[in-house]
């Protein structure tokens, strides 16, 4: 019998092993190819207005947020800040990572807030088991 050594390289592996694999029964996963017309996630607001698809998701958050009553319009008290805002840009995939939408969200930046100066406390409406 020869030495393994004087084998050519691909004879002397051999699968000890009876594990069946994919790649053994012949079975791959398709490849997917995903096209956008934007590849890239915005920075900003300004390059969003850019593209039609991100200006309609923005569009649709701001449709919503109005539609849902979510702030309404005072006029600012001396001596308080305000909390700003900022848009968030994502690709929502489905499951199995194919492309879905554009998806635009509007977000207060909290952080920019001061304790005991901007607010007192916080507030977090939770039920107790009592009272059920």
């Amino acid at each position: 019998m020869e030495s393994p050594s004087s084998l050519p390289v691909s004879a002397s592996i051999i699968n000890n092993y009876p594990m069946v694999t994919r790649a053994k029964t012949g079975v791959f996963k398709p490849k997917i190819y995903q096209v956008r017309t934007s590849s890239v996630e915005p920075l900003d607001y300004k390059q969003a207005l850019s593209y039609s698809n991100w200006f309609k998701a923005m569009q649709s958050e701001y449709n919503v947020l109005i539609t849902n009553n979510t702030w309404t319009l005072m006029p600012l008290p001396p001596g308080v800040s305000v909390v700003g805002c900022k848009w968030i840009f994502k690709f929502k995939l489905h499951a199995d990572r194919i492309f879905l939408r554009n998806k635009a969200r509007l977000v207060a930046k909290g952080f920019t807030q001061v304790p005991d100066l901007d607010y007192s406390g916080t507030f977090s409406p939770v039920v107790r088991p009592t009272t059920i």
